[in-house]
């Protein structure tokens, strides 16, 4: 996450072009996703017009995503900037790392989606029963979504582990109540899950 900080020019798409150039030498190529200014050094500050170029430019690049420093200083004295970034259509694909790509899943309260992530043998797993296969997975979020937490919208507070074992921790609210300090542990095998155990007391 490279800082790419045009400060006293307006120069964005030169700056982030020579940062990415510059990590493409690297022996060990490493994803860039550039951290553009939202902040006043003296009299100068980024324009929305720079926003538009440094994104612009990050599309087109095909890079991942970009972020911006800092978000306080920005939402409390550049609305203009503020509001640009929160506007923009990213045009590239953005790349989730699972917890945030399972916890997308789940929002969409689409069982097709959700059971997707699974192998086709994939086990799920709580305290009261074992699931196994991805009919019977498929199954049973349609009836979590449709009468156990309908309207639910899920919330990822943490998460940890890399490769193939991650635990994430959630929060969730529905129309039937709300759940606090919910617990996944996964096993990853080809980014499909193979074994899920979850924890989570309904309201």
């Amino acid at each position: 996450m490279p800082q790419v900080y045009w400060e006293g020019s307006h120069n964005a798409d030169e700056q982030l072009l020579r940062c990415v150039n510059e990590y493409k030498t690297l022996v060990i190529p490493r994803p860039v996703i550039p951290t553009g200014p939202t902040y006043r050094v003296g009299s100068w500050s980024p324009t929305e017009k720079d926003i538009n170029l440094f994104l612009k430019t990050a599309v087109s690049q095909n890079l991942p995503g970009v972020n911006f420093f800092s978000w306080d200083e920005c939402r409390r004295d550049f609305k203009a900037l503020w509001n640009t970034i929160g506007s923009y259509t990213w045009g590239g694909q953005v790349i989730l790392d699972f917890p945030e790509k399972f916890i997308t899943a789940l929002n969409t309260r689409n069982p097709d989606t959700i059971a997707a992530l699974y192998g086709s043998s994939a086990l799920q797993i709580t305290s009261s029963r074992t699931l196994q296969g991805f009919d019977a997975i498929r199954s049973w979020y349609n009836g979590l979504f449709t009468q156990v937490l309908p309207n639910a919208v899920f919330t990822l507070t943490g998460s940890s582990g890399t490769g193939s074992t991650r635990h994430i921790n959630w929060n969730c609210t529905s129309s039937r109540g709300t759940i606090q300090n919910g617990s996944d542990t996964f096993g990853l095998v080809d980014d499909k899950i193979a074994y899920h155990y979850s924890y989570y007391k309904l309201p």
